[in-house]
């Protein structure tokens, strides 16, 4: 395993003209504050796609979040945060992370992150703090269906206005019915006019003209949806 120091010096040694960068599963949560920051300033200004996956964020404190969120670059517009258990981070973290985003980032990644074991409140202090420069949000493989509807409100409010395109794919979606799943879809802001639902297995043993009835159900709401692979 290597030391913060060693990881430091590999991120100066990386070519200037590499892009995209992936730092998941490398225990960053066990760096301090002054660590994470001497480490994001190594990184080559080239990079644009930054990966965090699978680093215990929730077990960072706020210091340590607000330090890797300052040293970002501002020329990454692609941060993949996945993997990193956010429904174990308080109220005041999610916010903490949240305002760590640089507001260069136009797509984020929030995949499998437990939301629907979140509060309301949770959901709310991470949505407020997500930059309203993102354009294209990951949730999938969130378990979503599990969600009260509280939560589900409370999800909706996690979308900033600027989002247009939505990943819930592997969210077991197949559990609710066409009417459950227009409501469901319905407390999606407008502004998103992209919704991909795929591998959410929607028509498993379901025959064609059950098929039909259950798009006839989700009614206008079909234009925003990418239905395929279910």
């Amino acid at each position: 395993q290597m030391t913060a120091e060693q990881l430091t010096a590999l991120m100066a040694a990386i070519p200037t003209t590499v892009t995209s960068l992936d730092l998941s599963a490398n225990n960053l949560n066990q760096m301090t504050a002054e660590q994470l920051t001497d480490l994001m300033a190594a990184i080559p200004a080239s990079v644009t796609s930054l990966h965090f996956r699978g680093n215990y964020l929730n077990q960072m404190s706020e210091a340590q979040l607000i330090a890797l969120g300052n040293a970002i670059s501002a020329s990454v517009t692609s941060l993949n945060l996945s993997f990193n258990i956010l429904n174990l981070m308080a109220a005041g973290q999610l916010t903490a992370l949240g305002n760590a985003i640089p507001a260069s980032v136009l797509s984020l990644d929030l995949k499998f992150n437990h939301f629907s074991s979140m509060t309301a409140g949770q959901l709310i202090a991470l949505g407020n703090a997500i930059p309203t420069t993102v354009t294209s949000l990951d949730l999938s493989a969130n378990n979503l269906s599990q969600m009260s509807e509280a939560q589900l409100i409370a999800l909706g409010n996690v979308i900033p206005e600027t989002v247009t395109s939505l990943n819930l794919n592997w969210n077991d979606l197949s559990v609710m019915n066409a009417k459950d799943l227009r409501a469901f879809i319905l407390t999606i802001p407008l502004h998103v006019t992209s919704i991909n639902l795929s591998h959410n297995k929607l028509f498993n043993d379901k025959t064609p003209e059950e098929i039909d009835a259950f798009l006839k159900e989700l009614g206008d709401v079909c234009g925003r949806l990418d239905l395929s692979h279910n």
